[in-house]
């Protein structure tokens, strides 16, 4: 099993963008107290593409992270719904309709990494600042395609297996740093 983290790809795709600053503000805040707000309370905001990009022949992302929000297409949606599983998807609003582009909130934040065994920088009151060698839990993982752990709130994290379903169905937008290998240990190199 490997582990990546899951970064945009930002040099094939066009790009998108919140409609307006009140938004992002707006939209961000919410995004971190997710827990604590009911699901009812999700007010869509509105992504639009960046200005710039407007009339390019990239295509739209099937992946991209807005500051810390990932956001996934439809059609990411529907080719990695089974690997999917450690979040909720939150409809946005792009070009005057839902639906066609998801914030990511990755709720199932996994007990997996093995603080004993990885290389951590820490606060001065214990807490983790930086993961600097990850060593992780298999058995905390399994069945997990897609997740978030305790120790790196904001940072998505995925097997082996997502990354396999994402270039099978080629999707966009989607890169990929490995951090962890049962195989052998690896130094943050990029995956293919």
């Amino acid at each position: 099993m490997k582990i990546y983290e899951l970064v945009s790809d930002f040099d094939r795709v066009r790009h998108l963008t919140f409609k307006d600053l009140q938004a992002t503000v707006t939209f961000t805040t919410d995004y971190f107290v997710f827990q604590t707000l009911p699901r009812e309370a999700w007010k869509p905001p509105t992504i639009e593409l960046m200005p710039e990009d407007q009339g390019l022949e990239n295509p739209l992302p099937d992946y991209q992270e807005l500051g810390s929000v990932a956001v996934f297409s439809r059609r990411a949606v529907i080719s990695l719904n089974e690997v999917l599983n450690g979040g909720e998807l939150l409809p946005l609003i792009f070009e005057g309709t839902e639906g066609h582009f998801f914030a990511y909130d990755p709720r199932h934040l996994a007990e997996a990494l093995d603080e004993s065994r990885s290389e951590l920088k820490r606060f001065s009151n214990g807490g983790v600042m930086k993961v600097l060698r990850y060593e992780f839990r298999p058995d905390k993982l399994k069945d997990l395609g897609i997740f978030g752990i305790p120790q790196q709130r904001g940072r998505i994290y995925v097997t082996d297996e997502f990354v396999r379903r994402v270039n099978e169905a080629r999707l966009t937008g989607f890169d990929f740093i490995e951090l962890w290998s049962d195989e052998k240990p690896t130094s943050g190199e990029q995956a293919a």
